[in-house]
């Protein structure tokens, strides 16, 4: 599967950060990304969500879900973790 385009990532970053700082709960976040955007895009939000609810954190989940997330973005994830 390609790579997730820049745009849909930015979009993605700016929509998930919104939520969380409005307090909901990371497993919800990902469960309405996982309904949103590219058949795609919903299968490895899923994978993400998956991995998270087996107690992975938010950057390795999106690792296993790699190429689709960027490195650097991965990086960053961590970092915030």
């Amino acid at each position: 599967m390609a790579a997730i385009g820049l745009k849909q990532l930015a979009k993605m970053c700016q929509q998930i950060g919104m939520a969380l700082r409005a307090g909901l709960d990371i497993r919800k976040v990902w469960e309405h990304e996982a309904e949103r955007g590219s058949q795609g895009h919903q299968q490895r939000a899923r994978q993400v969500l998956d991995q998270i609810n087996t107690g992975h954190t938010l950057a390795e989940a999106m690792r296993s879900a790699s190429p689709y997330f960027p490195a650097l973005t991965c990086d960053l994830v961590e970092v915030g973790e």
